[in-house]
């Protein structure tokens, strides 16, 4: 067993080294002049957001990008407390900034989706740009995110999502968490294997989203206006897709508040699992993702026999596997210009394996709901 699993962590740390070195290589792009740019259209879907909102509103304020080459569109979901208020006094004090207010979602849809679906058929821009309503980002977020569309064949783009905490304690191993699974992002979409991205911070071509028929054929699920367009895109192999690892494009977003609410939110992140089978996605993601899985098992499993009989052999194949972590992490980190925490590395690195084996069995088969 301690051969089995040596040989399945090597591969992944191969793996992971591949990873690296396309993600070094990926090279800067500048941001073109003003008047290439792209008109843009932001788009954000808010369902009890009374908390979080103002942020999101300042942040919007602030932006640089070119007044008359953007809009705001904000989807109030069946919003119950002061949303629907607060957003009818942001568009008096933001002049491109439009409110939808939804009463009920369709049979046959998730109320995300269909938020989402309406903001898209009002905008009246080439580029889509989301995020959500509890997000906040740099003035230069939308010229950085969008610059890669100046490619004419560009279709889909992702951005860094950290997910963060006012204390620096809690916030070294938020950060740390979120941007290693951007990390992997980053680098398999950069290799032309687009895995998964967050709908914090994505941008895609309004035509390139009919073109793959949006989200028919996905519109039924709770998760997955991101990473399951972003397949379907990738299955049409007519549209270019990238990660910007540009500090400048991060949107921060707050960690859960209570342990309820972060079992919920990594139930409901797991919760596509078995979807990436029955749906439209690529033959590269239906392999990686088993095999991914599979690494976390034994990587459990040598943890595991290493703390019941101290065997010093059992620490080799956790730590071929953070060999590889470390080198992913680091590299994508320094790229961004993010501190990366030693300790929390380390410390995540051991429960990591732990949490997606269980919220991986149990996701798939556990009734999510968007918010109440």
């Amino acid at each position: 067993m301690i051969l089995l699993s040596i040989l399945i962590l090597l591969c992944y740390c191969i793996f992971f080294l591949w990873l690296t070195e396309g993600l070094r290589k990926a090279k800067y792009k500048t941001i073109p002049h003003a008047d290439e740019l792209p008109t843009v259209s932001i788009i954000i879907s808010a369902r009890n957001e009374e908390e979080n909102i103002s942020h999101l509103l300042k942040s919007l304020s602030e932006l640089t990008y070119p007044k008359d080459n953007f809009e705001i569109i904000i989807v109030n979901d069946r919003s119950n407390d002061d949303t629907p208020n607060m957003l009818k006094l942001a568009e008096h004090e933001i002049p491109n900034l439009s409110a939808i207010h939804i009463k009920e979602t369709p049979l046959g849809w998730a109320p995300k989706k269909w938020a989402l679906q309406q903001a898209i058929d009002k905008s009246t821009n080439e580029i889509i740009l989301q995020t959500d309503a509890d997000c906040t980002f740099n003035p230069d977020w939308v010229q950085v995110m969008v610059s890669s569309f100046v490619n004419p064949t560009m279709g889909f783009i992702s951005g860094p999502a950290p997910i963060r905490y006012q204390h620096p304690f809690y916030d070294q191993f938020a950060i740390m968490d979120s941007m290693s699974i951007d990390a992997v992002s980053s680098a398999t979409i950069k290799h032309g294997i687009p895995l998964s991205c967050t709908g914090r911070n994505i941008a895609f071509r309004k035509i390139a989203f009919f073109d793959i028929n949006g989200y028919d054929g996905i519109q039924d699920q709770i998760s997955g206006d991101d990473d399951l367009l972003m397949q379907k895109m990738s299955l049409s192999k007519k549209w270019e897709m990238d990660f910007i690892c540009n500090n400048r494009a991060i949107v921060n977003s707050p960690g859960p508040n209570t342990m309820e609410e972060l079992v919920y939110q990594r139930l409901r992140f797991a919760s596509k699992g078995l979807n990436y089978y029955k749906l439209e996605t690529n033959q590269s993601t239906r392999i990686i993702l088993p095999f991914l899985y599979i690494t976390n098992i034994f990587t459990v499993i040598s943890i595991s026999a290493y703390l019941s009989t101290l065997n010093g052999l059992w620490l080799i194949p956790f730590i071929i596997k953070s060999a590889g972590d470390c080198l992913l992490t680091l590299t994508f980190f320094n790229q961004i210009k993010i501190k990366w925490s030693l300790m929390a590395f380390i410390i995540l690195d051991i429960i990591h394996p732990f949490y997606v084996v269980i919220f991986g069995a149990i996701a798939p088969f556990h009734k999510i709901k968007w918010k109440n």
